[in-house]
This record gives C-alpha cells, structure tokens and sequence, in this order.
C-alpha cells in the first residue's frame, strides 16, 4: 500500500512560571501500511503562540524563524480507526526556543476516511511537567505537483467566535501583478471559550451548528507585490465546502515578505473591520535529476550532479509511480510528493500532464 500523507495543525498548551500559553504548529504526516502496523515521519512547524500571537521579534535572535522538527514515527491501527502512534526520535531541522517533545499519539479515522483527529501527550523522557496535552485535526493531503511556490501555515481568528485554519497560497514571489487563491480548512473552533457545544452559555446556543463544522473556504485575491516587501491582496470571492452555517466574507490582505523571502505574516480584514492573523512558510520544490542506466534501472541525482540512489523500473511504470517511489527514497523525510520535481538529463523539468507518461519513454539511453 502506498504511503499516505495528511496536513493539518496540532493546537497545546504550555505550562511555565508565568502562567499558560497556547501553541499552534502545522503538521505533515506520511505513513506507511504493513498489515496492521503503520510507520512514517510527522513534520512539526511553529506557526503562532499565545492563542494567535505571531513569536517576536529579540535583540539577540532577531525576526523570529520559524521552528522545525521531524519525528520518527511508529505504532499501529485497528479496525474501528483508531491509530495508536508514538515518537521513536526526534530530529530539529530549525532550532528556535522551543523545546521538541516526543509524543504518543491516539487518532480517529473519519467514516470517509480523509480526517485523522484526536490527541497526544508527552512521552519517553520528555518534559511532561510543562506541556499539556494537545489536539490534532489533520485533512489528507492530496496536492498534485504545481509549478508555483506554496506557502503554508496558520489564520487564527481570535474573539468570542476563534478559529484555527489550516492555511495554503500559491504564488511565486515575483514583484508586480498576484492572482491567486488562499485555501483555508478549518482545524479548530472555539466558542465562548469552549468547543463543546453542550458547554455553551444560554446566549451563545446559537453557535453550536458554526462549532460542530468543520470544512474548506476558498478565496480568490488579487493584489501587488512591492519592492518593499509588501504583499497587499484583496479578496474578491468566497467558495464554501462543508460550511452551512458559516458566514465568510472576502478580507483585504496586508502581508509582509520576510528578510530572506520565506515567511509571509500580516492581518486580513473583512469588510466589519475584524481581522484575522496569518503566517505562512514557503515550500519549496526539490528538483532531482534522472539519468538512465543498463538493466532498467534509473539513477536520481541532485542538480549539482551527485547520486542519491538507484532504482530499478519496469517497462510500463508510469512517472507518478516512479515519483512516488522517489519520493519514498529521499533522506529529508517529511517530504510531501507534490515537491519533488523530476528533471530530465536535458534539463526538461516534467509536470503533471506527464504523469500518466512511461518514464522509460522519457529516458532514451545516451
């Protein structure tokens, strides 16, 4: 069974001297199935502390990075759906100051089978004093290759009515003229303070059908990119999926490009004049090079020329599935399909409308 991959955001809490802040980061999951056994990697990114407030900025560290790290991970699934997973290791790809966990994991399959959702805790050796348990909403991910650069992240909305979203933008950093889309799928809901709608106060039992839906809006902008770094984009329409209770009005985006072009952050406005936070991290495509070799079998490289790996193909294996197997090669776990890119030895870079292409068709011998 090919690996499965799913996105979405994990929201906790954290315990210290000075009280109870909250902590939100963006999640890519891949599994792999044998039997009843699943093993993979979770990718953890910091997206926004303290109930939606972006980390800021220190004298010592500068404009605050993004946090990263990827788990090792392994456990095991039953036939009602619930996956039972713990952190083997941990690895931080982007250190900052905070403090990676190791975690045991409890998720619940959807009926449809396209939401994990459930909890985790702290386990092994880690800090169990400080952090709290925390929830997890993911969506699977089903992204095809794009040529345009993605940017994923949080949009927090914050008030009596607060909101968790899972946020994605395609676009690819160029100055001028942006026409583009914000998909936003909704990870977390809070009302009056809770997310249980029995708990609701006597004036607020209205908001229980907005509580107890989940789904996607998404919304066309416009807008320009200055020479400043700034991003101004303005919503002009709103497709709903999964949201009858829902009211979502297109905002108006001001958002500022980071120092070093991989961090988008900033505010949207809706038309009453509440805003909602938003920070996004770019993705980045990881091209890699083919060459053929006797046997059928085909060597991967980087663009500078050295040899990853070698792998064997059969007569009618399709570039999709050559990719897929790629993709379940590459060291840097955590990496999602849809950002492996395949270049041909003539420096072609191959798109979606090659998938269903025999790669061996792409590959004559030299």
């Amino acid at each position: 069974m090919p690996a499965r991959f799913w996105e979405g955001l994990a929201l906790g809490k954290l315990s210290t001297g000075d009280g109870t802040t909250s902590f939100c980061h963006t999640v890519l999951l891949q599994l792999d199935h044998a039997e009843d056994a699943v093993s993979g990697w979770l990718t953890r990114t910091e997206g926004l502390k303290a109930a939606g407030a972006a980390p800021v900025a220190t004298e010592t560290q500068g404009p605050h990075k993004f946090g990263a790290c990827v788990e090792s991970i392994f456990g095991s699934c039953n036939t009602s759906g619930v996956w039972n997973l713990a952190t083997a290791d941990v690895t931080v790809t982007q250190a900052t100051e905070f403090r990676w966990n190791q975690y045991e994991y409890k998720l619940h399959l959807s009926e449809d089978q396209c939401v994990l959702s459930g909890h985790a805790v702290v386990g092994g050796n880690s800090q169990r004093e400080i952090e709290m348990e925390q929830r997890l909403h993911l969506y699977e991910r089903h992204s095809r290759p794009s040529d345009k650069l993605r940017w994923e992240g949080v949009v927090h909305s914050s008030g009596v009515y607060q909101s968790w979203n899972l946020a994605v933008l395609e676009w690819n950093l160029e100055l001028g003229d942006i026409k583009t889309q914000i998909i936003e799928r909704n990870c977390f809901k809070t009302a009056y303070g809770t997310s249980d709608p029995q708990s609701l106060p006597a004036n607020g039992r209205y908001a229980a059908k907005w509580l107890q839906e989940l789904g996607t809006g998404v919304e066309t902008v416009s807008g320009k990119h200055t020479e400043d770094g700034t991003v101004l984009l303005k919503g002009s329409d709103v497709q709903l999926f999964g949201l009858m209770a829902t009211a979502w009005a297109p905002r108006e985006y001001t958002l500022n490009l980071s120092d070093h072009g991989s961090q988008l952050s900033g505010v949207g406005v809706h038309p009453d004049g509440k805003a909602v936070e938003l920070r996004l991290r770019a993705q980045p495509h990881f091209p890699v090079q083919l060459s053929r070799c006797p046997e059928d079998r085909i060597a991967v490289h980087t663009l500078g020329g050295s040899e990853l790996f070698v792998l064997s193909a059969s007569a009618t294996e399709t570039v999709s599935d050559f990719t897929a197997r790629v993709m379940a090669q590459i060291p840097q776990r955590g990496l999602a399909f849809d950002r492996i890119r395949i270049v041909l030895p003539s420096g072609t870079m191959l798109h979606e409308a090659n998938d269903d292409q025999c790669i061996f068709d792409l590959l004559p011998f030299p």
